[in-house]
């Protein structure tokens, strides 16, 4: 990596280098074991096909102006509206669609709040944007919700972090923003406090303005009245070493947090973020799933309302150059929040991309295409149960129904083992959609190039309520 690049993931981890190093307890605590599953946390969820409609919250394009992705797996075409409200009292910019069936619609939206309405179910939708920090894409919400938790943003360093809060439904919302710093504690700025939300109204709201220079920031979107849709855009200085993210929150909690690709590129760095919200003290256990061979678990230590940083490039007991899961798992009521923040090495390419952790419990994920102007990589599956699970990824045919890709039918995977499949081997995959089915909870996560390195801006993919094909 490049000296520039470095400093920048410094800058991530130099508030909190005490804190980490109380918080992760070195000594191994016993064979890698896999992280309890939990309800998936439904704040993205494909309905079933047979729905007659459903509809998909995006507040992150109140930020940027960028795109709507809408997927569909299915067998016919599907249409539908996007509706798109800049912040403030602008008109309602509204267009049609159709999707084509096994395939990813894009439709391009100016900056505004976007709620997308489809005349059926079975599909995904994301919000994506493209410019000189790169590509970034992340799902739009399927519901909204009167919590919503950011477990890191950085406004160190020239990060630009953007807070957007979307009411969608017909009533009125009031919200407060509130933050915790890994290096300061809880954070309440005043012009946060009761920002009042009329029914298609959202607001950005510019962290550095309020909380400036904060290594890594948590966040919490609390609704004091009605219901609404965050999501956050973090910004690293670029071009070239830069890179755009998309996070999209979660609104409860989870006992169960999974990355199921990263690797250990030589100049590159990869940090994981944990963010316990709650009043009481959070033990979790760090689960590693190697491709061959295994790694021990370590375990975190949060106090109350805090956040941890692990380095994973530290971690000796993660082989260099080499691909593995993660997951985290804790037992403590609520639960935990989990981030992370890959930087890579690339001088020409993004070099840096954050994204949220899959919530345990998912035995079923529909797997987009990549956002176009990126190529697709590997996928990965990593199983999180205590015993071997089926995994077998179908790709949709025109007539609907869904057919094992060669090698990936039925595939026997040991509990907290990681399964992948390379570009060459599932030529379908990240081109048309997918679907991951197991017999047991998994995570799954798929890598474009030429985003370096593999894993630095995931394709996301969401859970199913049913079966597709």
């Amino acid at each position: 990596m490049r000296r520039e690049n470095t400093r920048r993931v410094a800058l991530l981890v130099a508030g909190v280098v005490v804190l980490t190093a109380v918080l992760v307890a070195d000594a191994v605590v016993g064979p890698s074991a896999p992280a309890p599953s939990s309800a998936p946390l439904a704040s993205a969820v494909v309905s079933d096909a047979a729905a007659t409609s459903s509809a998909w919250y995006c507040a992150g394009l109140a930020a940027v102006s960028g795109a709507v992705l809408v997927t569909n797996p299915g067998r016919s075409a599907v249409t539908g509206t996007v509706r798109t409200q800049a912040p403030g009292s602008s008109p309602v910019i509204t267009e049609r669609f159709s999707a084509p069936p096994d395939q990813q619609a894009v439709v391009d939206v100016p900056r505004g709040a976007a709620t997308v309405s489809v005349d059926g179910g079975g599909v995904g939708v994301l919000e994506a944007m493209a410019g000189s920090f790169g590509i970034t894409a992340a799902p739009c919400a399927s519901t909204a919700a009167n919590t919503w938790y950011f477990a890191h943003g950085s406004t160190a360093g020239g990060n630009a972090m953007e807070v957007t809060v979307f009411n969608p439904l017909p009533t009125p919302a009031v919200v407060d923003i509130s933050f915790v710093s890994s290096a300061t504690g809880t954070v309440v700025p005043p012009a946060y406090q009761g920002i009042p939300l009329a029914p298609g109204e959202s607001v950005v709201e510019n962290v550095m303005d309020h909380v400036p220079n904060e290594a890594s920031l948590a966040t919490e979107v609390t609704a004091l009245s009605g219901s609404v849709v965050a999501t956050l855009l973090e910004q690293s200085p670029g071009p070239g070493h830069g890179g755009a993210s998309f996070l999209d929150g979660t609104t409860a909690p989870g006992r169960t947090w999974a990355f199921a690709q990263n690797e250990d590129v030589p100049g590159g760095n990869t940090v994981f973020v944990v963010y316990n919200p709650s009043s009481s003290a959070a033990k979790v256990t760090v689960s590693l799933s190697i491709v061959q061979g295994q790694a021990a678990p370590f375990v975190l230590h949060l106090p109350p309302q805090s956040s941890a940083l692990l380095n994973a490039d530290a971690q000796t007991r993660i082989p260099g150059g080499t691909l593995y899961g993660v997951t985290f798992s804790t037992s403590s009521t609520p639960g935990i929040v989990v981030t992370r923040v890959a930087a890579s090495n690339g001088s020409t390419t993004p070099a840096v991309g954050v994204s949220s952790g899959q919530a345990g419990g998912v035995r079923r994920w529909l797997v987009p295409p990549v956002p176009p102007g990126q190529a697709p990589a590997g996928l990965a599956v990593v199983d999180l149960t205590s015993g071997p699970v089926r995994v077998t990824v179908r790709r949709f045919t025109s007539s609907g129904r869904a057919t094992p890709l060669p090698g990936a039918n039925m595939v026997k995977l040991q509990p907290g083992s990681v399964y992948v499949l390379s570009p060459s081997a599932a030529a379908a995959v990240g081109v048309t959609p997918v679907e991951v089915e197991a017999s047991g909870p998994v995570a799954v996560q798929l890598d474009p190039a030429p985003a370096q390195p593999p894993g630095t801006a995931p394709a996301v993919a969401w859970p199913l309520l049913s079966r597709l094909g």
